[in-house]
């Protein structure tokens, strides 16, 4: 590699090095005449002549190619000692060259040589880092294809599930915590909390009914568990499957039973069998007589049915039974919602005569 080429940010005076010229007499400049230079300004060129002048200085004559066109050009010798020229190989000196010149030509040799092998050194550094780059680019570009066909993969997949699930939600992306769920529900494993949370906060009662059912086949013992998928199937709007999946299912546990009594009850007062639905919740209390869950359903079903004096015998209990009036209260809109229409004005006039401040909302049904 002759340094010609090397990168620019090695700097051509810190190359060149030809200030040994400064201590060689004029007379021994001849040598030059077999050396190869080059010029910052002119590039290559050889030395055609080397002429004596006054003042204890020279005239030099250089040749310079460029292309096929040739320059001629004349310095002074001071020209050569001050930088802008430098060899571009090591000069062969004949034996009988001063023995000064030859060793002043070897240090510069011995410099140069050094620098030459830092050059090489460096610039194979630099061929090794981009070559680094190159596979490093090379791997970024077969890891994002890689991303690319991965995203498509998930991004069908999340159709297929919401499909399978029957899931009308606004979220493609398989970033979504949707997706996560899915495939877990879809792989039966376990929902932590934060996805239970995300998926009532979401309104995705289905999934949820679907979690805890299937939680429940797998361990039928687990009466808790099916009556939390009673709950969110009626949330979904789907009594009947909360139904479905509870029939002939009897605990010996009072409070277990007690608890799906309840919770098949209010299934029943969903589909309007209401008959039913209270037989469910007084079989509740016959089993847990201290329990608030099936007095508030009885509550829930005389409001709903037009029966609002005596819906608050049965909230009033509850009550006593630790029921929270925020939980009633809930109740009561739910009821009126519920409500056939004649039914709906009957309680909405009830509610605002017996206090028509906490119960202005009432008005919106009369």
């Amino acid at each position: 590699m002759e340094i010609k080429n090397l990168p620019l940010k090695y700097s051509i005076h810190e190359l060149s090095n030809l200030l040994f010229l400064s201590n060689i007499p004029l007379v021994e400049w001849d040598f030059l005449k077999q050396c190869r230079l080059a010029n910052k300004t002119f590039g290559e060129g050889q030395i055609t002549s080397i002429i004596g002048c006054e003042d204890n200085e020279l005239t030099v004559f250089m040749t310079f190619f460029e292309g096929e066109e040739h320059q001629e050009k004349r310095f002074l010798n001071k020209a050569f000692t001050s930088g802008f020229f430098f060899l571009l190989g090591h000069p062969d000196f004949p034996e009988q060259t001063n023995k000064s010149l030859w060793g002043l030509y070897e240090k510069w040799k011995v410099e140069y040589d050094s620098i030459q092998k830092a050059i090489e050194e460096q610039a194979k550094r630099e061929e090794e880092e981009r070559n680094k780059k190159i596979r490093e680019a090379e791997m970024r570009q077969v890891e994002n294809e890689q991303q690319a066909l991965r995203e498509i993969h998930d991004k069908v997949v999340f159709r297929r599930l919401k499909n399978k699930y029957d899931i009308r939600f606004n979220e493609d992306s398989p970033t979504s915590l949707l997706y996560m769920i899915l495939l877990k529900l879809d792989n039966g494993e376990d929902l932590n909390e934060e996805d239970i949370k995300w998926l009532e906060v979401h309104n995705l009662y289905i999934l949820l009914g679907t979690f805890f059912e299937n939680k429940f086949a797998q361990n039928t013992s687990d009466i808790w568990t099916l009556v939390r998928a009673i709950s969110y199937w009626r949330k979904d709007g789907n009594p009947e499957h909360a139904l479905n999946i509870s029939n002939n299912v009897v605990s010996e546990d009072i409070k277990k039973q007690s608890a799906l009594l309840t919770s098949r009850g209010g299934a029943f007062r969903d589909r309007k069998e209401f008959d039913i639905a209270k037989q469910n919740a007084e079989n509740a209390i016959k089993l847990t007589p201290m329990n608030y869950h099936p007095y508030n359903l009885l509550g829930a079903i005389h409001y709903q049915t037009g029966k609002p004096e005596e819906a608050d015998k049965y909230f009033a209990r509850a009550i006593e039974l630790g029921s929270s009036p925020k939980e009633i209260d809930d109740q009561i809109r739910k009821s009126i919602e519920m409500a056939e229409v004649d039914q709906r004005r009957l309680v909405a006039k009830y509610l605002i005569s017996k206090d028509p401040i906490k119960y202005e909302w009432a008005k919106h049904y009369l």
